[in-house]
C-alpha cells in the first residue's frame, strides 16, 4: 500500500516506488523441504481425489502464501495440470505479532483504532484458504455478465480446501501487469525510417492495448454492477497482479480474475451509502460527501460528526481536496477517508476496501491508456 501511494514526481520518490514494487513482486517463497513437506501432508490427508502430483512449479510468491503450478494424479487415472496454493507456515502467528503491535500504534492515531481493526480482521481472513475458496464460488457472479472473455478463476472443489490449502484450475497468458510492461517495452523511441519490422511489431502492441483497455473497461462496469445492484459481492483486491490476460481455444484476450483471498459483500444500507459517496466524488459536492459519510460510521464517529464545527471543518478540508482537478473520482474519495481519519472518525473496512479496489483498478485503466497512446503517438509520427 505505500508503494501505491508515493509520490513519484521526483528522483527520489522514483526510486523508493521502484524499490517498494521490486519488493512488492520479489516476496519470498516457501522453503523447497518446508514446500516438500506441506505438499506430502496434503496427499496424505487428501488421498481419496488425489494421488499424486508431479512436474511442481512455482508460479510465485504472495505475503501470504505462494502459488504453484502441477500435474496432479487423480483417483479416477486422470492426469489434470492445476495451480494449488499453499498458505505460509507460521504465517497467521506472525501477523497475530503484527496486529498486537499495530493496534498499540493504532490507539495514538487520530481515527486510526477502528479502522485498522477493520483491515486487520481482512488480514486474518485471508489466513485461511477455505474462505478464498468460498470467495471464488462467490464470484460466480461475473459469469452473469455473459461476456465470453471475462470469467473469475474457477476451484476444483472435488479436490477440497482448507485452511492451508486450495486447488484452482489454471487461467490462460499472464498477469495484466505483465502485459502491460511488455507494451511499454518500446518506451518512447521514434519508429527508425523503413524498419518494417518494428512498425509491425508497433501495431500489434497497440492492437493488443486496445483490447484490454476494453476489457478492463467492461470488467469495471461489471464489478460496479454487481458489488452496488446485485448481491454486493466485490473483489477486494483489483490490481494488475490479479488480472490474467491471455488466449485460450476459442477465445481471444481472455480476462481472468485470480486471488480472491480479498472480497467482501456489501449490506443493502453500505451499497445505498456508497452510491451516494461516488456520486458526491465524482460530481464534488464535499458536503453531500460528509453528510453520507456520517450515516455509514459507527456511534463514536457519528458523535464527532455531530459536533457542527468539526463537521464544518472536514467539510472544508474536504472542499480544498475535491478542487483539485487533476484527481479521479476514486482518488478523491481514498484521499477524503485520510482526511476523516485525521478527525478521528473511523471508515468501516467494507467501504475503504471497496474503495481502494475500485481506485487500483481505475489507476491500472489509466496507466494501460497511457501506455497505448504513447505507443499510438510513435506509430502516428
Amino acid at each position: 500500500l505505500m508503494g501505491d501511494g508515493v509520490d513519484a514526481s521526483t528522483e527520489s520518490g522514483q526510486k523508493l516506488k521502484k524499490a517498494l514494487g521490486e519488493l512488492k513482486d520479489n516476496l519470498v517463497p516457501i522453503s523447497p523441504d518446508i514446500q516438500k513437506a506441506m505438499i506430502m501432508d496434503l496427499l496424505t490427508h487428501n488421498r481419496s481425489t488425489v494421488q499424486g502430483l508431479t512436474n511442481i512449479r512455482s508460479l510465485g510468491a504472495a505475503s501470504v502464501g505462494e502459488t504453484l503450478m502441477a500435474e496432479a494424479r487423480l483417483t479416477n487415472g486422470q492426469t489434470k495440470e492445476v495451480v494449488l496454493k499453499l498458505l505460509k507456515p507460521g504465517v497467521d502467528q506472525r501477523a497475530a505479532r503484527e496486529r498486537a503491535v499495530m493496534e498499540a500504534i493504532a490507539q495514538e492515531i487520530p481515527g486510526m483504532e477502528e479502522t485498522f481493526a477493520g483491515i486487520a480482521d481482512q488480514i486474518d481472513r485471508e489466513l485461511d484458504l477455505s474462505r478464498e475458496a468460498a470467495n471464488v464460488e462467490q464470484a460466480a457472479v461475473y459469469r452473469s455478465a455473459n461476456l465470453g472473455y471475462l470469467q473469475p478463476v474457477k476451484t476444483l472443489a472435488n479436490l477440497g480446501a482448507n485452511q492451508d490449502f486450495m486447488f484452482m484450475e489454471k487461467a490462460s497468458g499472464g498477469t495484466v501487469k505483465q502485459a502491460m510492461n511488455e507494451m511499454a517495452a518500446g518506451g518512447d523511441k521514434p519508429v527508425q525510417e523503413g524498419n518494417l519490422q518494428q512498425v509491425i511489431e508497433l501495431q500489434d502492441r497497440l492492437k493488443e492495448g486496445e483490447m484490454l483497455s476494453q476489457r478492463l473497461e467492461s470488467l469495471s462496469r461489471v464489478w460496479l454492477k454487481q458489488a452496488l445492484f446485485g448481491k454486493g459481492f466485490f473483489h477486494g483486491d483489483l490490481h494488475s497482479g490479479n488480472m490474467m490476460f491471455g488466449n485460450t481455444q476459442g477465445q481471444e484476450g481472455l480476462l481472468t480474475l485470480i486471488d480472491f483471498g480479498n472480497a467482501g459483500t456489501l449490506t443493502r444500507a453500505e451499497r445505498a451509502g456508497m452510491l451516494k459517496l461516488m456520486l458526491a466524488a465524482e460530481n464534488r459536492y464535499p458536503q453531500q460527501f460528509v453528510d453520507t459519510l456520517a450515516t455509514m460510521v459507527g456511534p463514536k464517529s457519528q458523535a464527532l460528526l455531530g459536533d457542527a464545527d468539526k463537521k464544518e471543518q472536514l467539510v472544508a478540508q474536504v472542499s480544498e481536496l475535491f478542487a483539485d482537478p487533476t484527481m479521479s473520482g476514486s482518488q478523491r474519495m481514498m484521499e477524503a477517508f485520510n482526511i476523516a481519519n485525521q478527525f478521528d472518525v473511523a471508515v468501516p473496512n467494507p467501504i475503504t476496501n471497496f474503495s481502494r479496489s475500485r481506485n487500483m483498478l481505475d489507476r491500472t485503466i489509466k496507466d494501460l491508456n497511457a501506455i497505448n497512446l504513447t505507443n499510438w503517438q510513435i506509430l502516428e509520427a
